[in-house]
């Protein structure tokens, strides 16, 4: 391993649960130089410690391990630490940073690659407790310009209360777009058929062994989800959602306000029509996904979430989520529980859309629960706000198991 000083008077930024060297070391390359920020973006386990900054070591197999992560530049390698004595935060208090024996031995997470329609390469995900078998499964469809491993912290909480989890970088987007350059080439037909093609596989009985599948999705994903349970003809793999559909700040309609006017939304999909590779520069206001100033700025720098879309899949995106309000839901079915979950000061898709849309569907068992004053990312809001949200949806999942 090569060999390079010491890291300066022992810093490092203790990045979710992973250090990584917040200055420079010397004979670094420029490029690595750069990384830090982008350190765990690509495929890391995350556990988000709010507000952490600086922790000191002294720790000379630390500060090796931290030199040879600089000097390979690959997250895909990260080695959980060794453990750390507590760490101060701004509000000086201690958090105990979870030891990588504790992190490793009630959960187990497993990435991988996976041909699917259209010969697209997705990167995969999959989180399951270890030592006890899970009691549940549940697909996730994450949201627009964004990718999986930003719910590493969500999802070990599930495996953790025995939910096996698994999701994919959907078409256009994460690393599945990355490695061949087409970040927002996707479009609405080609993300139900590639939410089809894994439901057909990961909740065919074979690996499911009798478990209750459930379908999730988050913004972009939750009206994907809504809409995948409403198509006519169904989809093929519709009756293997055994459990239930959960909906996390569903796109069904732009916040007021912030919305894109109708004309031009239809003259974006006009367009997108004609020339469906035909790129625009959008985005979402990293002040609008959560009040934690860390989520925001990590939001900012990752570079799986370029701000890039196509003139096709954000008009999909946005005329999809308005059909869904206005004529699909007389399609969902009935015997299918339905939970939806919202912020009340989500001012990126709409609260009142999610609790209309709960409202008219003609489901036996549906659930609309909101969080006063929690922005779009309720998962990612500060300390342990995310977690009344995370656990609420645990506990209805849970409920469903046995129903």
């Amino acid at each position: 391993m090569p060999r390079h000083s010491a890291l300066g008077a022992g810093k490092a930024a203790v990045l979710n649960g992973y250090v990584c060297d917040k200055n420079r070391i010397d004979g670094v390359d420029k490029q690595s130089q750069k990384g830090w920020k982008k350190a765990h973006y690509v495929d890391c386990r995350r556990i988000r410690l709010p507000r952490l900054r600086l922790v000191c070591t002294a720790d000379a197999q630390v500060n090796a391990w931290l030199e040879q992560f600089l000097t390979d530049g690959l997250c895909s390698h990260l080695t959980p630490i060794p453990s750390l004595s507590p760490i101060q935060d701004s509000s000086g208090s201690f958090i105990h940073p979870p030891s990588a024996s504790e992190r490793m031995s009630s959960v187990s997470e497993q990435t991988g690659w996976e041909e699917g329609p259209g010969k697209c390469s997705f990167f995969t995900k999959r989180w399951t407790p270890t030592g006890k078998e899970s009691i549940a499964k549940l697909i996730f469809l994450h949201g627009f310009m964004e990718h999986i491993s930003r719910y590493d912290h969500v999802f070990q909480r599930y495996a953790e209360a025995g939910i096996e989890v698994f999701a994919f970088d959907q078409r256009g987007f994460g690393q599945t777009a990355a490695r061949t350059k087409t970040q927002g080439q996707t479009s609405w037909p080609a993300g139900l058929k590639d939410a089809d093609f894994f439901i057909m596989k990961e909740a065919s009985p074979e690996c499911c062994n009798s478990r209750k599948v459930f379908l999730m999705g988050h913004s972009m994903g939750g009206g994907l989800a809504f809409a995948y349970t409403t198509r006519s003809p169904p989809r093929e793999g519709l009756p293997l959602i055994t459990g239930g559909l959960v909906l996390s700040s569903p796109l069904i309609e732009q916040t007021p306000g912030v919305a894109a006017a109708g004309a031009l939304i239809r003259l974006g999909s006009f367009l997108g029509a004609v020339l469906p590779k035909l790129t625009l520069k959008v985005g979402v206001a990293s002040k609008d996904i959560s009040r934690d100033p860390v989520i925001q700025e990590q939001y900012v720098h990752d570079p799986l979430c370029a701000p890039v879309g196509t003139y096709k899949g954000v008009g999909d995106m946005l005329l999809g989520g308005q059909q869904l309000l206005s004529h699909d839901y007389k399609l969902y079915p009935s015997t299918l529980p339905l939970l939806a979950v919202h912020g009340t000061a989500d001012n990126v898709t709409w609260h009142d859309a999610t609790q209309q849309l709960v409202e008219k569907t003609n489901a036996a068992d549906k659930t609309f629960k909101d969080f006063e004053g929690f922005y779009h990312e309720m998962h990612n809001e500060p300390g342990d706000d995310k977690f009344k949200e995370i656990d609420f949806i645990i506990q209805w999942i849970l409920s469903h198991v046995s129903k």
